[in-house]
């Protein structure tokens, strides 16, 4: 006799079960907050989705700064945390971002120029970084209440 799966679906979401390594269980439940198990999980298998779709540059500059966060500066502390090793981050991030820095040539600074229906040609590259930066930090500020 077969068995009979019972599924609840809605119009937005299907009910799965999925086999975990009682660690990575582990690790969920400590780092949840107050999420429910599921909502983390949903939350962190998204996050995996975004991360590809960035280009190969993109990933391999997010995980440099990754890897400066939680590698050898971590050992005596948090970036964010000690005055000290911020500065260690800072460089080490201004060091990635120079290595991956696009060189100019005459086909890159026409390629520079389709961005000027976008950004004034007058103003210098850092004002419109700040300005996306601090859309970013308010946008954070506003997610985490």
């Amino acid at each position: 006799m077969k068995k009979t799966r019972r599924t609840r679906e809605t119009k937005q979401m299907v009910q799965t079960a999925i086999w975990l390594p009682r660690e990575m269980h582990e690790r969920l439940k400590k780092v949840r907050g107050d999420r429910a198990m599921a909502e983390e999980i949903r939350r962190r298998v998204q996050e995996s989705f975004v991360a590809e779709t960035h280009d190969e540059k993109t990933r391999d500059l997010l995980n440099g700064i990754e890897n400066l966060a939680t590698g050898a500066i971590a050992i005596d502390g948090a970036w964010h945390q000690d005055p000290y090793l911020f500065k260690v981050f800072r460089v080490g991030v201004d060091t990635l971002l120079t290595y991956f820095e696009p060189k100019m040539t005459p086909a890159a600074q026409a390629e520079a120029e389709k961005h000027f229906s976008v950004f004034n040609p007058d103003d210098p590259p850092e004002i419109h970084g700040r300005l996306f930066a601090h859309s970013f930090i308010s946008d954070l500020k506003k997610a985490k209440g």
